[in-house]
């Protein structure tokens, strides 16, 4: 039997596609926030993936020069301020700098614990340490999508991963840098989304990667004529 293999921020985008927030659109951006930032690029309603297979590396644009370390080497990477690790660390660093807030209780005393579910419950509660660390990486996960729809003129960016369980609180925030950053025929025509099928978007693309194969070489043999897989479907 055929392996697929790709890197989880393409599988999403498929997924979405395929099945979630993105499906009939052609022309997409979708980022994957978490530990860092990610990305999977649709044109034309395919995959784009850059000569050597890389493409999508959003994470790693430098929007901070001399800023934080990044993982890869490099000093601020768009991923050391507007991912999940970078919401963590603003977090950390206010309540080790003594500001009130409840997540200590939450994690009776050990941030290592720390889970987006703590922070969105902080959050709904009106903690004041939480709401400015999530207005922090709202801003920078704004200024970048703003660039990149200057870039690439998608008419839907998809926002995935653990940060878009914050949705509620990002999506102002977002679409706001956009509306100032973003040159305004490319702003007019972009809707910015959060993904519908969450951490399973992944799971969902490696299904759609698999039925595009079979719609582009279908099975041979006696059952061949009786394939029949209309895509993009939705989920039931």
């Amino acid at each position: 039997a055929p392996v697929f293999v790709d890197n989880e921020a393409n599988l999403a985008a498929l997924g979405e596609h395929y099945f979630g927030a993105a499906k009939g659109h052609s022309e997409v951006i979708y980022i994957s926030a978490g530990v860092g930032v990610g990305g999977g690029i649709l044109r034309d309603g395919r995959l784009c993936r850059g000569i050597t297979g890389f493409s999508g590396e959003f994470g790693h644009m430098t929007v901070v020069p001399q800023g934080e370390l990044c993982n890869c080497g490099n000093r601020g990477c768009w991923e050391t301020v507007a991912s999940q690790s970078a919401l963590f660390r603003l977090i950390c660093q206010a309540i080790a700098e003594g500001q009130p807030s409840r997540l200590p209780d939450m994690t009776a005393g050990d941030l290592d614990h720390l889970t987006m579910p703590m922070i969105l419950a902080a959050a709904q509660a009106g903690d004041a340490v939480v709401i400015k660390a999530l207005e922090q990486v709202g801003r920078h996960l704004g200024i970048g999508i703003a660039s990149l729809i200057n870039a690439l003129n998608p008419e839907l960016v998809v926002l995935g991963g653990p940060l878009s369980l914050a949705e509620r609180f990002l999506q102002p925030i977002i679409q706001a840098e956009v509306a100032n950053r973003a040159l305004r025929w490319n702003a007019s025509c972009v809707q910015i989304v959060p993904a519908r099928h969450g951490s399973d978007a992944c799971v969902m693309g490696g299904v759609a990667a698999v039925l595009q194969s079979v719609l582009a070489h279908p099975w041979s043999g006696p059952y061949s004529r009786q394939v029949s897989l209309p895509l993009p479907f939705e989920r039931r």
